[in-house]
């Protein structure tokens, strides 16, 4: 009898000792196939990132610039609309079929914030912008890149080809200067400390044998002693950058501090237009904005990539236009508009 019991208490151990090893085998395939699932998804390729972009070749940002005009290159879409908008000017071109684009703009004398556009005829806007300087005076810190002899080949060693790559560096970097622009929040003997609209901490020095400083308030301008600066100026300090990220500054301009650049840069299709305003349609959203002259108002017809200056009456119903300006809670005040797409006219009945 007593065996009897072991035995069964035995197969009955066998038995939830079976059924433990087929649920855990379950289990497994169970996790496997899930883990198999996820990696699936994971190693799916996500589709391509649809729409319109641009990007800026040259200048870049920060970059000081000495002689005008300025060429914008890039690269964007092929055949679309590229517009450079500085503070109060605007220029367009067309993109290459190979997608790449250049402008030649007009700069005014210190920081300039420029908005680099591309529009395409569906309404998609793509947009870079750059804090560029431009200052011809700054050309005299330049350095003339002379072309270097050949050197006789019995008398060239490698320390002098190790002298010769480092000139080389020097010089590249003496012919790409940049600037720090920014509120002062520190001051040391040779060094000054900057905060730029972004919070970024950057590093000026100073060597006061060497360095223009020019203060500008209101119509008057007028050259200062480094002893002059003071905590909370906005300065635009132009020079080098070194490895460190320090820039030896040779000219500093103290002026007001600058104002973000908020334009309207749209692509719209006229509904009905008439000498004062005309009232409009975004290509892009279906939002339909009034359009009323600015102040100093220029409108471009835009045939074969050519641009004549037109009136602002010569819009009419069903053309297409680049409009340019300051959206206000109740109209656009535009500066520049570029109708780039004529209306057909309605043909003559026959009589």
């Amino acid at each position: 009898m007593e065996r009897m019991r072991k035995e069964v208490l035995f197969a009955i151990l066998a038995g939830s000792f079976l059924g433990l090893v087929i649920a855990f085998g379950i289990y497994r395939a169970n996790l496997m196939m899930k883990r198999s699932d996820n990696s699936t998804s994971t190693k799916q390729t996500p589709p391509p990132a649809s729409g319109l972009n641009i990007a800026v070749a040259k200048p870049a940002n920060e970059d000081v610039l000495t002689q005008a005009p300025v060429e914008f290159s890039g690269i964007t879409k092929a055949g679309v609309w590229t517009i450079v908008s500085g503070e109060d000017t605007d220029y367009l071109a067309q993109s290459q079929n190979d997608g790449s684009f250049s402008i030649n703009a007009d700069l005014n004398g210190g920081a300039n914030q420029i908005i680099v556009s591309a529009v395409d005829p569906q309404g998609a806007i793509a947009q870079q912008k750059l804090l560029v300087v431009f200052s011809t005076e700054f050309a005299k810190n330049l350095i003339q890149a002379t072309p270097s002899a050949t050197p006789d080949s019995t008398s060239t060693t490698a320390s002098d080809s190790v002298r010769e790559k480092v000139q080389e560096k020097i010089e590249k970097a003496l012919q790409n200067p940049k600037a720090y622009i920014g509120t002062v929040t520190d001051i040391a003997e040779l060094t000054v400390q900057i905060k730029t609209s972004t919070g970024e901490i950057e590093q000026i020095s100073v060597d006061k044998d060497q360095i223009t400083i020019i203060k500008t308030t209101g119509q008057t301008t007028r050259e200062i002693k480094f002893a002059d600066m003071a905590i909370g100026d906005f300065v635009v300090a132009m020079g080098f950058k070194n490895g460190n990220n320090v820039l030896a500054a040779k000219r500093i301009l103290v002026t007001d501090a600058i104002k973000p650049l908020s334009l309207y840069i749209n692509i719209v299709k006229v509904d009905k237009s008439n000498p004062k305003q005309f009232e409009a349609t975004e290509l892009s959203g279906g939002k339909i904005s009034t359009v009323v002259p600015g102040d100093s108002l220029t409108v471009y017809l835009v045939k074969n990539n050519k641009k004549t200056e037109v009136r602002f009456v010569d819009i009419m119903d069903g053309d297409t236009v680049i409009v340019i300006g300051t959206q206000g809670q109740d109209s656009i005040a535009a500066r520049t508009i570029f109708d780039v797409v004529q209306a057909s006219p309605t043909p003559t009945p026959s009589e």
